[in-house]
């Protein structure tokens, strides 16, 4: 008998201290790295294949880590050209990349805009939504 009920209580326990959660979770963003101010040199691709070269300092963007913004300084007056967004605060965040195939487990939002699969090196950050026909952003420190 009282093996039963040891093995009651251990099916009783590991049945109900295992659960399952398949919903995508929103990431903490990585406090190094993107923080700082970002250059953007190059925005190319989107469905009809453009590119759009900026002269250095025409458009930045400053990551602050802790607030999770972005203020973007936009002094692009041509309205032909690709810039993504015009000069104002914007939150951003990591969230799980819902492309399939996925190129990456993680993508960056910006104001609610999904910009892609990031990379993040020491001189350069490029977002990729090219798995999507959208854009590939490049910027320089």
């Amino acid at each position: 008998m009282n093996t039963l009920k040891l093995l009651s209580t251990f099916l009783f326990l590991f049945l109900f201290s295992c659960h399952s959660d398949d919903s995508p979770q929103i990431q903490s963003p990585p406090l190094t790295g993107i923080e700082g101010t970002w250059t953007l040199t190059e925005v190319n691709g989107g469905i009809t294949g453009t590119i759009y070269n900026y002269p250095e300092g025409m458009i930045t963007w400053k990551f602050n880590g802790i607030s999770q913004t972005v203020i973007v300084q936009n002094n692009n007056v041509d309205e032909n050209m690709q810039d993504i967004l015009p000069s104002g605060t914007y939150p951003y965040s990591f969230v799980a990349n819902q492309a399939t195939p996925e190129l990456c487990a993680l993508n960056i939002e910006v104001n609610g805009m999904n910009l892609g699969c990031y990379n993040i090196g020491t001189t350069e950050l490029t977002m990729s939504q090219i798995e999507s026909d959208g854009f590939l952003i490049k910027m320089v420190r």
